[in-house]
Order: C-alpha cells, then structure tokens, then sequence
C-alpha cells in the first residue's frame, strides 16, 4: 500500500470570485495542513486489515494480474460492506451476498 498525501478542502460563498478567494486562502501554506486527510489506521482484527495483510502476503505468489483484480475487487465491492467489521464475524455468506449482486465474472 502506498502512501498518499490527500486533502479535503471544501469552501463555499454566494459568488464564484468570493469562493475563489477563500480556496486560495485555503491552500495557502500556512493553511493547508488543517484539510489534510488523516489515514485511519485499520484495527487489527477487521476485515481491511486482515484482507491488506494476506492481499500482502500473495504479492509474490499470484501472477501480478490477478492480484491487482483481488486488491480491486476489495476496494469496489467488499471494504464498502465490511471494511471496520471485526474479522471474526465476517461469514462466507456475507461476501456471497455482495459478490453475487456484482455483474460480470468475478
């Protein structure tokens, strides 16, 4: 997993010119550390965590392909659903309940 440097900035105001002004206030460097997006660590028996770690471990086991296909499939289908659950309740249904209702070959 790579890290990333990611900002959320949102302003608002009545005229385009006033929201301009106040994003470039924003993303001044004196300012632009308070939008930074703070990365939430994964508690260690969730799902993304354990799923990050075995997706991890097969890196240099599966053909590359395949693992970018796995590491997708989690980010659009399965961490939305069970990405904070704790891994312990995770059942096989649940990821067939999501995967069946995905389209095409999964």
């Amino acid at each position: 997993m790579t890290a990333e440097c990611a900002y959320i900035i949102q302003v608002g105001a009545t005229t385009l010119e006033e929201a301009k002004e106040k994003f470039l206030e924003a993303t001044r460097a004196e300012n632009i550390e308070k939008y930074r997006k703070k990365e939430k660590r994964a508690k260690k028996n969730s799902f993304l965590f354990v799923t990050q770690e075995w997706l991890e471990f097969k890196k240099d086991k599966l053909n590359a392909r395949t693992h970018k296909n796995y590491e997708s499939y989690c980010q659009r289908y399965l961490y939305p659903v069970l990405r904070d659950m704790d891994i312990s309740v995770v059942k096989t249904i649940d990821i067939n309940g999501i995967m069946t209702k995905v389209e095409g070959r999964v």
